[in-house]
């Protein structure tokens, strides 16, 4: 693979970063989990999974695994220095050139774009040179 999925950071404006989730973001992604149960439950059948900052710890070190052997990534999405969501690609198939994107946001953070350019900056991340084509997820 042409890119680092476990190094990916990128800028979407001077407030809003996506950044590969880290061992230190267990404990602010249980906090929006936590806080946005009732928003999150129709989307996100693991959600229940999440009941404090291990299990947050460990899905992030599950990602790190999958970006590491090239075939996902997870990302945090950062307004203003608060974790706002997770934005990632699943089910990467190189042999295929494709990979499926995933999202959730905390419901705070909605309505202001952030998720659509979230997206559009991460497609065109997978898709650079070629690389991935994507299906929304």
């Amino acid at each position: 693979m042409a890119y680092d999925l476990l190094t990916f950071s990128t800028h979407l404006d001077a407030d809003v970063r996506l950044i590969a989730l880290r061992a230190r973001d267990a404990e602010p992604l249980f906090s929006l989990i936590d806080a946005n149960r009732a928003h999150l439950r129709e989307w996100l059948p693991f959600l229940d999974d999440a009941q404090d900052a291990t299990d947050t710890q460990r899905f992030i070190l599950d990602a790190s695994r999958r970006a590491d052997e090239g075939r996902g990534m997870a990302a945090a999405v950062w307004d203003r220095g608060t974790l706002a969501g997770v934005i990632g690609l699943m089910d990467i198939s190189q042999r295929n050139r494709n990979a499926e994107i995933g999202y959730w946001l905390g419901a705070e953070h909605q309505g202001r774009g952030l998720m659509t350019r979230a997206c559009a900056a991460l497609v065109s991340y997978a898709q650079g040179g070629g690389r991935l084509l994507l299906e929304g997820g």
